[in-house]
């Protein structure tokens, strides 16, 4: 008996469509605050409000009496820290300068034809954007 003689790595395609089909892709979001929100933001935002009720509303009024003011000072300047920082991070757009120029944010992103380019980004040019791609860009 040999366990050793079965395929293990499947390599046949997967059932759906060729590699070469034009899908259309979802309205491009301009910063953190674009809906529809992604799983990371929402997991982001729930985390921070349950560790909010849970430190706050639980923890610290545990703590004896010295201790209770010392913890209310630095878990409030931290949060308060970190939620600044937060709505900062979602608030900015990402895009290079010279996307955020040419494009309107309105319009969904242009279709991808994989027949006449292998590569989104080829000779430094974003065929989807039509813009130059310069390597100090986010968008390598």
């Amino acid at each position: 008996m040999n366990c050793f003689s079965q395929k293990l790595r499947r390599t046949a395609p997967m059932g759906g469509g060729s590699r070469m089909e034009l899908v259309p892709s979802k309205p491009p979001r301009m910063n953190g605050w674009s809906w529809p929100p992604q799983a990371f933001q929402v997991a982001g935002w729930l985390v921070c409000s349950y560790l909010a009720v849970v430190s706050f509303g639980i923890y610290i009024p545990l703590l004896p009496l010295p201790w209770k003011h010392v913890a209310y000072a630095l878990a409030g300047i931290s949060f308060i820290v970190h939620i600044f920082a937060h709505v900062a991070v979602v608030t900015i757009d990402p895009a290079d300068v010279t996307v955020r120029a040419k494009r309107s944010y309105s319009s969904p992103t242009a279709l991808f034809d994989r027949s006449k380019q292998t590569h989104v980004i080829q000779d430094q040019h974003c065929y989807l954007c039509d813009v130059k791609v310069y390597v100090f860009s986010n968008a390598i």
